[in-house]
């Protein structure tokens, strides 16, 4: 599981100037979820990161995963996610993870 790891700033941060200014509830408008039997194979005869650069930092990331950075870094926040699958992935599978 992802998640973020908050560090003494960021608590101090948040909820001096952050938790009370925030509301109550909070809708993020688009997350895209992955998980790594989403992903189509690499084409490496393309050069260069556009839209490769996530792959490079994490391989994945669930609904498990969204909702545990949510968590993370807006405590006391309801957040929800509209989510969507990887455009560049095996859009049924993912499809049918969002949906279930």
């Amino acid at each position: 599981m992802y998640g973020f790891n908050r560090t003494d700033y960021d608590v101090k941060v948040y909820e001096e100037e952050l938790a009370e200014f925030l509301p109550d509830k909070i809708v993020d408008s688009h997350t895209h979820v992955f998980l790594p039997e989403h992903k189509k194979p690499r084409d490496t005869s393309k050069t260069g990161t556009k839209n490769q650069w996530v792959s490079l930092v994490y391989d994945q990331c669930g609904i498990e995963d969204i909702k545990q950075t949510y968590l993370d870094l807006f405590p006391g926040k309801k957040t929800i996610p509209v989510i969507f699958g990887t455009p560049g992935g095996i859009v049924p599978k993912s499809n049918e993870y969002i949906a279930q």
